[in-house]
């Protein structure tokens, strides 16, 4: 698949986020649970230093072991704030950082972090490759990625439903027409774990390993 126009863009998604962020916990903490979990897990599995990209409110943010150095990084300034006052509430000791940042434009070293987390952001952001190559650069060789997304189905009725709603939910952020093999064919990864995870297998756990 060829993709030579974005359907979104960051101004976009600012403005939808700007929106989501007093309400985003209370509609979205239990639907995101069981991924959030997954995910935190994997990357428990690692110390040093975690980026998580895309930390919006910071709901991850309390999952993370006390052995990991946590930056979060997002576009939404009205996000960052929720997220800066969990953090602060919770005394979240270990997370050292949040920052305003285009996940496609990340303003750290080469090789920064042993372990790279995303969740529900690749596959909305405008440039994706452009993200993924970001992430793929500021992390560790020997390091790992791990992302979160729901990922288009490409057969049945609901493969069919996402085709036909992609272009109306588009103005929520959302993207349910992104295929997985766009990331897992990446080259200079290999792919540890690829699984469904609750609510109903909607999302996808990605554990990629920088080669």
């Amino acid at each position: 698949m060829t993709h030579t126009k974005s359907d979104l863009s960051h101004d976009h998604i600012r403005s939808a986020y700007a929106k989501w962020a007093p309400i985003y916990n209370a509609v979205f903490s239990l639907i995101f649970y069981s991924g959030r979990k997954a995910a935190s897990r994997a990357a428990n599995r690692y110390s040093g230093q975690l980026l998580d990209v895309g930390v919006g409110t910071g709901l991850a943010l309390a999952d993370y072991g006390a052995q990991l150095q946590v930056t979060g990084v997002d576009l939404s300034p009205e996000m960052l704030a929720k997220a800066h006052e969990k953090a602060a509430k919770e005394n979240l000791s270990n997370v050292l950082a949040l920052h305003e940042m285009d996940a496609t434009n990340l303003q750290f070293a080469d090789e920064t972090f042993d372990v790279t987390v995303s969740m529900f952001v690749i596959t909305i952001t405008p440039e994706p490759d452009k993200m993924f190559a970001e992430l793929m650069r500021v992390t560790k060789h020997g390091g790992e990625i791990i992302l979160l997304n729901h990922y288009a189905e490409s057969k049945g009725f609901i493969g069919w439903l996402e085709r036909v709603a992609a272009p109306h939910v588009a103005r929520f952020g959302l993207r349910p027409n992104f295929a997985v093999e766009r990331i897992t064919q990446k080259p200079g990864i290999v792919v540890e774990e690829q699984r469904k995870v609750h609510p109903f297998g909607f999302f996808t756990l990605l554990r990629l390993r920088k080669v």
